[in-house]
């Protein structure tokens, strides 16, 4: 039977979603509560890596699995076995040739922050505090210049093994929120840190560093130098994916 299921974790006491050889991660805490539900090893397929500190709202997982207990119960029993900071949300049966990574076809992703003299303790927990200013008419226009189908090498890290950098935004904007602001960004893939390096490169643009004209010029440069810091993973969330 293939199972999928929706989880939600915080991503602060992570090393990511990957399993990873000394190092606690989303995927290892879950197949180790998934062997102790089934009593056998049980390998997992995520929509997709998420970072070391990076959280989700929603990540859509499926694994293949037997067992008696209704599929839309084991959301329970499953949690049973996890730390709190990580939750599955729903669990249910999905067609023999799903996977939850190729089958994806949008993911959103948010990214929190808020600027100013003051850092605040409580937004700071899960948003990026910029000291300062920022330019957020100026950010937002920016951004947009990176909508569409682009090669993002210059918005990947140095070291990303994928070949093809060609990547679609159907839609990205700065909105206000509660939080302050966040930094929504909708596509069909990203490669490493693309969501960080973007915010990171836009945070530039809103103290001055870069252009709304320079964006254009950074893509075309097909060069990770020419691009913005690499924002923290503080404040980033998956915040949902389409199938």
């Amino acid at each position: 039977m293939n199972i999928g299921l929706d989880i939600s974790y915080i991503g602060t006491n992570y090393s990511g979603w990957q399993v990873q050889p000394n190092k606690t991660t989303i995927q290892g805490e879950l197949e180790k509560a998934l062997k102790k539900v089934f009593c056998k090893d049980i390998s997992t397929t995520a929509s997709g890596r998420t970072d070391a500190g990076v959280s989700a709202y929603c990540q859509v997982v499926n694994f293949h699995a037997e067992t008696n207990i209704p599929v839309d119960r084991l959301v329970y029993v499953i949690n049973e076995h996890l730390p709190k900071d990580i939750r599955v949300l729903r669990t249910y049966k999905v067609a023999e040739d799903f996977n939850a990574r190729y089958s994806a076809k949008k993911k959103t992703y948010e990214y929190y922050f808020y600027f100013g003299d003051v850092e605040n303790a409580i937004l700071s927990e899960h948003s990026l505090f910029v000291r300062g200013s920022l330019d957020i008419d100026t950010m937002k226009k920016a951004c947009k210049k990176l909508q569409g189908e682009w090669d993002f090498s210059s918005f990947c890290a140095s070291d990303t093994e994928v070949e093809n950098k060609v990547r679609t935004i159907y839609d990205i904007d700065i909105v206000e929120c509660d939080r302050g602001y966040k930094l929504v960004v909708t596509g069909n893939g990203f490669l490493y840190n693309m969501v960080r390096i973007i915010m990171g490169t836009m945070i530039d643009v809103g103290f001055g560093k870069y252009s709304i004209e320079d964006i254009s010029r950074i893509l075309e440069a097909k060069d990770r130098c020419k691009a913005g810091h690499t924002a923290p993973p503080t404040g980033l969330t998956l915040l949902k994916v389409q199938y």
